[in-house]
């Protein structure tokens, strides 16, 4: 009851006094979400945007269906085949591998990471079934749990909380999958992410909680759930 209050007071605070903060709260979280692979380099992505969208993974719009034909395909690595959802090849390289599925890139991404980062939830399951470490996180922090919900991918989120992803994991500067949702204004992740018990009054390494980054963002959905839910637990005590 106590942190909730302090939680409270130091918002309606925070609110009188967001004018002299202004350079701070543009500040986003720290886990940049992952550009889409090429088909040649899965270490470098394309472009800058998180939106832009390459040919050859126009897959990740269409819940994994095969956008390669097999003469195409079979070049492809197993970073590649798990972001871009190409199940049946993805399947056959876990069975036939050499090395260890979570085999990290330079980024210290994991076929898993890739698979939570584009919403690949077939990849994701097929990848966890075969033993894939849900735990295993890349360079920066990232969990797919992080990724997946800064990408806005309702479906791995919680895919991933029911296989035990621990809700509150953060990155290396303390960012946390709530901050990342309440950050992009995805309400249906934040209100999942709520209901698995989300820790509202956690901080990044700024002292920023999802909270802040809803208001500064003007995310008014994802700012109206997490109020609500911050009554709920005022009146619960």
């Amino acid at each position: 009851m106590r942190t909730i209050l302090k939680f409270v007071y130091r918002h309606v605070s925070h609110c009188r006094l967001a004018r002299n903060f202004g350079h701070n709260m543009h500040k986003k979280p720290a886990v940049p979400p992952p550009e889409f692979l090429t088909k040649t380099d899965v270490s470098r992505p394309t472009g800058r945007s998180p939106n832009k969208i390459s040919t050859v993974l126009t897959n990740v719009q269409r819940r994994n269906v095969q956008t390669l034909a097999p003469s195409e395909s079979k070049d492809l690595t197993l970073f590649q085949m798990a972001a871009q959802g190409e199940l049946l090849l993805l399947q056959h390289e876990i069975e036939n591998r050499s090395y260890s599925l979570d085999l990290q890139d330079n980024q210290g991404f994991s076929p898993l990471l890739w698979a939570c980062a584009n919403g690949q939830k077939g990849a994701v399951e097929l990848l966890l079934y075969y033993g894939a470490n849900m735990l295993l996180t890349g360079d920066n922090g990232e969990t797919g749990l992080l990724l997946a919900a800064c990408r806005g991918h309702y479906e791995v989120v919680h895919y991933l909380l029911r296989a035990g992803s621990p809700v509150d994991q953060s990155d290396e500067l303390y960012n946390t999958a709530l901050m990342f949702a309440a950050y992009n204004n995805n309400a249906a992740i934040v209100s999942l992410l709520l209901d698995w018990g989300a820790d509202i009054t956690a901080t990044n390494a700024d002292g920023w909680t999802a909270l802040d980054f809803a208001i500064r963002r003007r995310s008014r959905a994802s700012q109206r759930l997490i109020e609500k839910h911050i009554v709920s637990l005022l009146q619960g005590q």
